[in-house]
């Protein structure tokens, strides 16, 4: 078919030995279809979606697309393509895709796109509902204060419910700076999807591409999201993962908050002190959870970060930057 025209390869796993099932092609390859690019598959493992960002549509060349393949016994066949409603040609529909538990919804992300209207890049991303084997767009959904060059749609991420999607914009300019980056949250009550969350870093700094990659759990109250070119303490753009916490309800009332950092003054709250330290300055720390924290110094979050497990005693915070 051609360079980088690309293929999705299934594997199933008996015991410990893995072997492939069924090799994933497009209707018609071509060159350039970087058909793989993003995949997807079902809880089940029934369906798979497969992203080619390259690939032509009804819309023009290059627009990109995404396709949709079910299993009977170990045969895979082409169920769909899913050819957004783009607004032109070279949108990447099809570099970012993810599927509801079972595969009754898809998104799909379209980072170069212009169906904002408001330039090249803003982008999109197509939500697809599935009746049977038949499967129609449902919703397009768009960043609230789109701008160019956003690349929203970047990263998608879908419950397991198929009622909520995070999207992730890397070059979203923030109140963190350019290219800072951001990821929306978008909540659906019957058909109809609203944007209920901006998810921007405090910490972040311009250029950090936060939205990069993006995950839900199943029951869409965490999320995690890369910021690829985040400086990593003080090697530059070693990157950095923020996992958040969806905390109240849902359709514009939602708040999210950052599992950590949390500042030193406030871990009276946390921590079971051995009375060595006098005044505010806890000395230890027991954790039920595991989570990342960081230990801060001051407002300005600095210190290290390490992991507590459940139940951990952390004997002497002095060796996380606290004096």
């Amino acid at each position: 078919a051609g360079i980088s025209s690309g293929t999705a390869r299934v594997f199933l796993r008996t015991g410990s030995a893995w072997a492939i099932e069924g090799t994933l092609t497009p209707a018609a390859a071509m060159a350039g279809d970087r058909f793989g690019a993003a995949i997807a598959l079902s809880d089940d493992g029934s369906r798979a979606l497969i992203g080619a960002p390259g690939a032509n549509s009804v819309v023009g060349a290059d627009t990109g697309t995404a396709t949709i393949y079910a299993r009977s016994g170990a045969v895979w066949t082409r169920e769909a393509t899913l050819a957004a409603t783009a607004s032109e040609t070279s949108s990447s529909v099809g570099s970012a895709v993810a599927l509801s538990s079972d595969a009754s919804r898809a998104v799909v992300g379209a980072f170069d796109d212009d169906t904002a209207g408001v330039g090249g890049g803003a982008g999109m991303a197509a939500v697809y509902l599935r009746s049977g084997t038949t499967w129609s767009q449902e919703a397009t959904l768009l960043a609230s204060g789109a701008a160019l060059t956003d690349y929203f749609g970047r990263s998608v991420a879908m419950s397991g419910d198929g009622t909520r999607v995070l999207v992730g914009a890397n070059r979203d300019d923030t109140t963190v700076g350019v290219d800072g980056g951001s990821a929306r949250f978008f909540v659906r009550t019957g058909t109809v999807w609203t944007e209920d969350l901006s998810l921007v870093p405090t910490a972040g700094e311009g250029f950090d591409q936060f939205g990069w990659a993006a995950a839900l759990s199943s029951d869409g109250t965490r999320a995690i999201v890369g910021a690829a070119n985040d400086d990593a303490g003080t090697i530059v753009d070693g990157g950095s993962a923020r996992v958040w916490r969806i905390t109240a309800g849902l359709v514009n009332g939602a708040t999210c908050t950052i599992d950590g950092p949390i500042n030193v003054p406030d871990l009276d709250v946390y921590e079971f002190s051995n009375g060595n330290k006098g005044g505010d300055e806890p000395d230890s720390l027991i954790m039920g959870p595991m989570a990342w924290i960081q230990v801060c110094t001051d407002k300005n979050y600095g210190g290290d970060t390490a992991c507590f497990y459940p139940d951990q005693r952390i004997s002497d915070l002095d060796d996380y930057g606290v004096g």
